[in-house]
């Protein structure tokens, strides 16, 4: 990120200049600007066959995880209660009311848990298919469209670089590989395609991704699109300089401000994100010139004028006030639910996930804590499939800073679940480690474009003189000559074979592997399967019923259902126990009406029993 704190501005918000001939030149530039095009334009230049391969993978991907969770949800696997509370909380929304969600506690509103409001996108799609498969249906188009995204970048990144080297070739060297151009041509026309492919699908098979899926439905899938769609524009900007820079700096803003309403931590990350685009505007080292002019141009004007010079180029500089406010914006939000939004709704008045991460002891000792995130096995661990799921390389890439926010408060937390590579933790890393790869690949190949953004419009006519397009280093390293002789597609087709390989290795905990277990994928239902179905029919609808983990999710459409480790008012008028589930222990009721008794305080009677499950219910 350094680096890029010193690319070229020349956006220097100059004294005055009186010179008519400056105001003229100034005025000529602006005359040959090229109009914007509108966005009915943009959309007639795409060419379908250009969005084919990415659509193509995208569908793969849906139709791969959705087969995926329709196993799931045929064969009652339930690794936690996540999808039947925020199945209540989909219910609740198509009904056009607040978060209660019963499973959590009586009352209880979800707001006191996590801070997600952009969960109230999925109201409307539950009014239509009220079922919590289709809570995993969105999560899986959520991570289609981020590989259709991936492809779709990575053609348009190449398309820019490849527009700008081609600029740079002069008519001798045209004329010197006359025959290798035209023989390379068809080739290289589909190499960004192939790279973008290898990319996606890299990522759709990536750990982050794939035990998120198995983990079933979590908030934190809501920000893989968004934060797709934000770097992705960062990558763009990042070929380009001056007005087209701006723009697409200004589409990552705007991409990135959601992200800030998926969960309280994410405002961090967007915050993140607005650093990396301040960076990338190159205004850094216009502030640097203006507060610490050289003296070699003569006397330093006063501070005073100093900085009002400070604010008039950052108000003036498109993407710099921009990116600033996004920085605040992600803060803000995530201060505001931390601090006032979870605990107005939370039913201690508090943050329940406040004592998780001791905030203050990491900022008071930050060296301690940079040992303590290193400090264990399973840490480790993560941080090691983490750098190599983007080829290593990925960290070059100043996006790679984006990844920090939650890296940190994963690994500084004392819950050893937020430690490990499962669940649904690292989803959000993913579209982060991709796309960082991509800014990887396209700077070894292609170098570093310096910003060169021009002041926006009323802007002295010296600002705009001098805002020409820059050219790009042309007289790469050794080391950088090596790396760029290297196929663009080596490292994403690295980052692919090992997201993809463990797979297939026997005795794989990934969760694809289980693809290969006949008992998953069986298309016909087991005696298991059976009589958790018949169980959950037997539970008429309209009433409300208090179940352990085995059929909890499943009981929620069409009636109030509370997890049975909840005790007093209101007591269920149902009672389930499936003796054989894992809530037990091992040790089950032997009673399950005298059970619900003691525990709810009303009087229940034999109900049915199917199989191993128990149903009472309550005859006061």
């Amino acid at each position: 990120m350094a680096a890029e704190a010193h690319e070229a501005s020349s956006n220097t918000d100059a004294p005055e200049q009186k010179n008519s001939t400056d105001t003229s030149a100034g005025r000529t530039q602006r005359a040959k600007k090229q109009p914007r095009q509108s966005l009915t334009e943009r959309v007639k230049s795409i060419r379908p066959l250009e969005l084919l391969p990415g659509l193509l993978l995208a569908a793969a991907v849906m139709a791969l995880y959705t087969y995926y969770s329709l196993q799931q949800m045929k064969h009652w696997i339930t690794p936690s209660w996540d999808l039947a509370i925020f199945t209540q909380m989909a219910q609740a929304y198509s009904h056009f009311s607040v978060p209660i969600v019963p499973i959590k506690g009586p009352d209880f509103n979800l707001w006191g848990d996590h801070f997600h409001p952009i969960l109230v996108l999925l109201g409307p799609v539950y009014a239509l298919f009220p079922s919590p498969t289709t809570l995993l249906v969105v999560q899986n188009a959520l991570v289609a469209f981020a590989s259709f995204a991936i492809v779709r970048f990575t053609q348009r990144a190449f398309a820019l670089a490849q527009k700008t080297e081609d600029a740079q070739k002069t008519e001798d060297a045209q004329k010197n590989e006359p025959a290798q151009t035209a023989q390379s041509a068809k080739l290289q026309s589909v190499i960004p395609t192939i790279t973008g492919l290898l990319l996606g699908a890299g990522f759709a098979l990536s750990f982050g991704v794939q035990q998120a899926i198995a983990a079933q439905f979590h908030e934190v899938a809501f920000a893989v699109p968004l934060l797709a769609m934000s770097l992705g524009y960062l990558v763009l900007a990042s070929r380009v300089s001056g007005t087209e820079r701006a723009r697409y700096l200004a589409y990552a803003c705007w991409w990135s401000l959601p992200i800030a309403f998926v969960k309280e931590d994410m405002g961090i990350t967007v915050a993140a994100i607005g650093l990396i685009i301040f960076i990338r505007t190159g205004w850094l080292s216009t502030a640097v010139d203006i507060l610490m002019p050289r003296l070699s141009a003569g006397t330093p004007a006063p501070m005073r004028i100093r900085v009002h010079q400070l604010y008039s180029s950052w108000a003036r500089t498109p993407a710099v006030a921009e990116s600033t406010m996004v920085m605040i914006w992600g803060v803000f939000w995530s201060a505001v639910a931390i601090y006032v939004i979870l605990p107005y709704f939370n039913s201690g008045g508090n943050f329940d996930y406040a004592d998780k991460v001791n905030l203050s002891a990491a900022l008071g000792d930050p060296f301690g804590s940079a040992l303590q995130m290193l400090s264990n096995n399973t840490k480790l661990a993560t941080l090691g499939l983490l750098l190599i799921t983007g080829a290593v390389l990925w960290v070059i890439s100043p996006l790679a800073a984006i990844a920090l926010p939650t890296l940190a408060w994963r690994l500084l937390s004392t819950m050893e679940s937020y430690w490990a590579s499962t669940w649904h933790y690292s989803l959000v890393l993913m579209p982060v480690v991709f796309f960082a790869l991509l800014d990887a690949v396209m700077r070894i190949r292609y170098g570093v474009v310096p910003a060169a953004i021009p002041a926006r419009l009323g802007a002295r006519a010296a600002d705009s003189a001098s805002a020409q397009e820059p050219q790009t280093n042309t007289e790469p390293g050794r080391l950088t000559a090596t790396a760029r002789r290297m196929p663009v597609w080596v490292l994403p087709a690295v980052a692919l074979f090992l997201a993809a390989s463990p797979i297939f290795v026997p005795g794989s905990q990934q969760p694809l592997a289980s693809l290969g277990n006949a008992q998953f994928t069986a298309s016909a239902l087991t005696t298991t399967d059976q009589m958790k179905r018949d169980a959950v029919q037997k539970v008429p609808e309209g009433v409300s019923v208090a179940s352990d983990l085995s059929i909890l999710t499943q009981l929620i459409p069409g009636r109030t259902v509370y997890w049975i480790g909840h005790t007093g008012k209101p007591a269920p008028d149902y009672v389930v126990i499936d003796r054989m589930s894992n809530s037990w222990g091992g040790n089950p009721p032997t009673n399950a009406a005298q059970y619900a008794a003691d525990r709810y305080g009303s009087s229940y009677a034999k109900y049915a029993t199917v199989g191993t499950i128990d149903i009472v219910r309550r005859v006061d």
